[in-house]
């Protein structure tokens, strides 16, 4: 008689939504790579401990009672909404329209950049003069500008004095997007599917957490050189309607 030598090594494909704290409703699904996707099932043991002679020492009465079930998944596929997550942001859409820029900005000093808060220049038609309108100035001869951000300076050599007042003039772009704004969202719940194959037994199995309450304690290094990670740690809640944290259902009939 052979016996069938059984372990656990598991792929999967995830699914993701994220729950608004306003509406209380999830968002629609996202397949998101996984590095780790880690449920520790606590218990607290409440004990009597015997003071006789003979088992001095020991529970005579020992009773596991459950504690939350904690969470930890680390995301290595990153979304706007799973980078939200990991700077505590909230996100929001980003939708500003194009407007007219008609702008007096004084020059400093020389090769120093100057705010000139106006952002999302459009290149095109964008022109800098001086304060009479009669000489226009000429990019990276006279000054150099970050568009996007709108700083400009006045180059050593060129037409500009320290303490000109120069004029801009053009337009900005329209800009869409999404705005996250950090530390605004300590609290993230998400529903987690994982539709997962045993790559030892080639048993299907479904996994679902549908309340995990998470957070992140990690730091984001935007210039690290490197690829990023989200690790998320939490616990499983019980959702409405379940009595129970999460379920794996095994699929004897689907190959």
């Amino acid at each position: 008689m052979t016996t069938e030598v059984k372990s656990l090594l598991f792929a999967g494909d995830a699914f993701v939504r994220f729950k608004d704290p306003t509406t209380g409703t999830f968002s629609a699904p996202e397949s998101l790579e996984l590095d780790k996707f880690e449920i520790k099932v606590a218990t607290e043991r409440k004990e009597k401990i015997s003071k006789k002679r003979a088992t001095f020492g020991q529970p005579f009465v020992s009773f596991g009672v459950p504690q939350p079930s904690e969470f930890a998944v680390t995301f290595s596929e990153v979304s706007r909404k799973m980078f939200a997550s990991m700077l505590a942001a909230s996100m929001e859409a980003l939708d500003i329209a194009s407007s007219e820029i008609a702008k007096d900005v004084t020059i400093v000093a020389l090769d120093e950049w100057v705010p000139t808060d106006v952002r999302y220049i459009n290149p095109t038609g964008f022109t800098v003069k001086d304060t009479t309108g009669s000489t226009t100035y000429v990019k990276d001869v006279d000054y150099q500008i970050d568009y996007e951000l709108g700083h400009i300076r006045a180059l050593t050599g060129g037409g500009i004095s320290a303490a000109d007042v120069i004029k801009l003039a053009g337009n900005t772009e329209a800009v869409t997007g999404h705005r996250l704004r950090g530390a605004q969202s300590y609290n993230q719940v998400l529903y987690i599917e994982m539709n997962g194959l045993n790559l030892i037994t080639r048993e299907r199995v479904i996994i679902t957490a549908p309340q995990a309450s998470v957070a992140t304690e990690s730091a984001y290094d935007f210039m690290g050189g490197e690829l990023a990670d989200v690790p998320l740690t939490g616990r499983l809640e019980i959702a409405s309607g379940w009595t129970e944290p999460f379920r794996i259902d095994y699929l004897n009939n689907v190959t």
